[in-house]
């Protein structure tokens, strides 16, 4: 029997060239703010969990930037089905709020010491920013050094 997948939002936020990533308590990994929608629409989840996980309101709307998916069978859990949201206005300061993170920080492209100790999702979120050449481009993202950062992630 094929399990039905757990929807996420996947919230991708960046300011001055940086990226907002928060590391997880339990293995170390870093990600960016989001988690499970409840029983909410997959905006209100990505605006509810980054409040939470790092106390930051968002503002507006998101550009989707796509999905992706992440078989999890071999945990014996269900897949995940992420949906990738870029921000482009939000208020507050970042912090780590939740106890299951550790830190919260804004990191620029070059020398980003965490690239390799990214989760999945948080990975496959910058894949599309860096396909995405027209938004890459044209926003705050600092486009041309992110996506050639995050080249074969």
């Amino acid at each position: 029997m094929k399990s039905r997948p757990l929807v996420v939002a996947n919230n991708l936020m960046f300011e001055q060239g940086k990226v907002l990533l928060l590391r997880r308590a339990e293995d170390g990994l870093w990600c960016t703010p989001g988690g499970k929608v409840e029983d909410e629409s997959v905006v209100e989840a990505g605006r509810r969990e980054t409040l939470e996980e790092c106390g930051l309101s968002l503002l507006g709307k998101p550009h989707f930037l796509g999905y992706s998916e992440i078989s999890r069978k071999q945990q014996g859990r269900p897949p995940l089905l992420i949906m990738h949201l870029l921000w482009a206005r939000w208020q507050g300061k970042a912090a780590a709020c939740e106890k299951g993170f550790m830190d919260c920080r804004w990191f620029e492209p070059k020398g980003l010491p965490v690239l390799h100790n990214l989760t999945e999702g948080t990975r496959q979120g910058f894949r599309l920013v860096a396909d995405d050449y027209g938004l890459v481009h044209s926003s705050a993202v600092s486009g041309f050094v992110w996506a050639n950062a995050l080249r074969g992630y």
